[in-house]
């Protein structure tokens, strides 16, 4: 079953890189990141196989297929794709010479193992391995991450509403988690530009200066 998925994989591949025509290529890398996705589960790598899943086939095909309505089709031609053939046989050349080439160097193959250190990563699951450091010696920057990913989708929304221009206490509330952001980078300079300028509400026309050049420093 590996086998037959790893040659659909190939073949998915190849169609993504050699089709002239943008939806084929979509369809070849939904179909590419599918069977890899389930190669991963089969091997019992489950939280990767569907992150993959998830990622590349629930959210970046869609915004492929976005770009792809917007593309006239009619202007495409096969030899704007034909100049890239040299350069597609060398990388491909490459990739199977460095990948591949150690068969043709070793006669024999030994691999050396410690049953201590085998039984000791056994003990833990893909879920285990990935949730330790990640809660432990990453926690700081898991923080980070999820204020920022909160950032990006409440700046959108704030940035379109009426609401947003009307009512400060939303602005307020944006310029406390922006604060809340920086502070964890840069502690001293974002905590004290919060202290000094939140027990003053008519400073509002200020903190609006201040919110637009903290956007486009980011």
């Amino acid at each position: 079953m590996l086998m037959f998925l790893s040659l659909f994989t190939f073949f998915s591949t190849l169609l993504t890189i050699s089709s002239s025509n943008p939806v084929y290529s979509v369809i070849g890398f939904i179909t590419l990141f599918t069977f890899a996705s389930s190669y991963l589960l089969f091997l019992g790598l489950g939280f990767i196989g569907l992150t993959y899943l998830i990622i590349y086939v629930g959210a970046i095909a869609i915004l492929f297929l976005l770009v792809v309505m917007m593309i006239n089709l009619k202007f495409l031609t096969n030899n704007f794709y034909s100049n890239f053939l040299p350069l597609a046989t060398l990388l491909t050349f490459l990739f199977f010479f460095t990948n591949f080439s150690f068969l043709f160097l070793f006669d024999s193959f030994s691999f050396y193992s410690s049953p201590s250190w085998n039984s000791f990563f056994n003990s833990f699951n893909l879920l285990t391995s990935l949730a330790f450091p990640l809660y432990s010696s990453f926690s700081l920057w898991l923080i980070l991450a999820s204020f920022i990913l909160l950032l990006a989708m409440i700046a959108p929304i704030l940035l379109i509403s009426s609401v947003f221009f009307f009512y400060p206490s939303f602005f307020y509330l944006y310029l406390v988690l922006l604060s809340l952001l920086f502070s964890l980078s840069f502690p001293s300079f974002y905590l004290l530009l919060l202290l000094i300028l939140a027990p003053f509400p008519g400073f509002f026309s200020f903190l609006r200066i201040i919110y637009f050049a903290i956007l486009l420093f980011l």
